[in-house]
């Protein structure tokens, strides 16, 4: 599947490429120069039809992964999640530094500069998150609010969402999903960077597996990123890591976070 996902990377490139061209509105039956018949290009519902096979392809060779059950939260976690972690050192704002998470690619084509600014809610027990990203060079931010409710294990989350669009429901994890710290690190007294770690299952197997590296610094080194991926190794996640379209890792030194933003919960419903 390495070969197919770099040959799928190349065609969307090519794709996003070619749907940024510009588009020359003409009346109905109006002709090139080369007399021949020119018709508006259906870029975003294209995409959309293109993710879908995609996922079904996918889907059909999971079982070679040789896994049909979601880990319990307790096999996922390094120990010392359970005796430090802090919910209240969570708070803040967090750069993604890489992910297998098909919510995020393929969905959006070219994912960079993916941020989550997580606030504690300990009235309601829940950490609100505040997600965005940028797909390509397309020059807005798509934000999608996240909730995720504590529960009575310490780093297991019950993630959700209130608003649920069309899309989210074909590449989804679902409407709920568990939401668990697999491993963390403190520096300054604030949590620096941590592995989060989602999975659900459907029709008696794992159909879903999120996983996201987030940190503190928008810039890090290679080295770094490196060590946050050998620790997911070592809780037993490189079989995860390694299947469908493997580990993204993001650049965010070219960033602008102050560009405007749309609620990506409507993002494929124009039309």
């Amino acid at each position: 599947q390495t070969l197919f996902t770099a040959v799928y990377r190349h065609f969307v490139r090519r794709f996003v490429a070619l749907c940024s061209a510009p588009v020359v509105t003409l009346p109905l039956g109006s002709l090139s120069e080369e007399g021949k018949m020119i018709q508006p290009s259906p870029c975003v519902s294209l995409y959309f039809a293109l993710a879908l096979c995609l996922f079904s392809v996918l889907a059909t060779g999971s079982p070679s992964f040789n896994f049909t059950k979601c880990p319990s939260w307790d096999e996922l976690q390094a120990p010392r999640v359970r005796e430090e972690f802090d919910v209240s050192l969570f708070e803040g704002t967090y750069f993604e530094l890489a992910f297998h998470d098909r919510t995020q690619f393929p969905t959006c084509a070219l994912p960079r500069c993916v941020r989550s600014v997580k606030k504690f809610l300990p009235e309601q027990s829940q950490i609100d998150d505040d997600f965005s990203l940028q797909c390509g060079k397309i020059p807005m931010r798509f934000s999608i609010p996240l909730g995720f409710r504590l529960t009575e294990n310490v780093g297991v989350f019950e993630g959700f969402l209130e608003k649920v669009p069309w899309w989210w429901k074909i590449f989804e994890p679902g409407e709920k999903y568990p939401d668990v710290v697999v491993d963390f690190e403190v520096e300054g007294g604030k949590v620096d960077w941590v592995i989060e770690f989602q999975c659900t299952e459907k029709r008696g197997r794992v159909d879903f597996v999120g996983i996201n590296f987030y940190s503190r610094q928008q810039f890090s080194s290679v080295e770094y990123v490196d060590l946050i991926e050998q620790r997911a190794r070592e809780r037993g996640l490189g079989v995860y890591l390694d299947s469908g379209f493997g580990l993204t890792r993001l650049n965010h030194s070219s960033c602008d976070y102050n560009m405007k933003v749309r609620d990506w919960m409507e993002a494929g419903t124009d039309g």
